[in-house]
């Protein structure tokens, strides 16, 4: 099949200031096999940055375990390598991703 990645838009997420709670909602295990992140959440809407985002399954498989409608952006293999090491840490622990 072929897949045209400009339908969904690229985020640069290497300056993003990630809230762990937001970030939690997919978990931990989820998100190191796919490269996915949680990045906002706004009433029933889960907006996430995936590395692989015409992964049309992972998408379903999100919005049934968190009841959300997932908005998928495209985000880089090497953000997400810079990101995903300190993500989960808890809020008090974790550092501002801006630098």
């Amino acid at each position: 099949m072929f897949y045209n990645h400009f339908e969904i838009p690229f985020l640069n997420i290497k300056h993003y200031d990630f809230d762990a709670e937001i970030v939690r909602i997919i978990p931990e295990e989820i998100s190191r096999e796919h490269k996915v992140i949680a990045i906002d959440k706004m009433n029933h809407i889960l907006t996430v940055g995936m590395v692989h985002p015409e992964d049309k399954n992972l998408i379903e498989f999100l919005e049934q375990e968190t009841k959300m409608l997932v908005i998928p952006f495209q985000i880089s293999l090497e953000s997400w390598l810079e990101i995903f090491p300190t993500a989960y840490l808890d809020k008090e622990k974790s550092v501002n991703y801006v630098g």
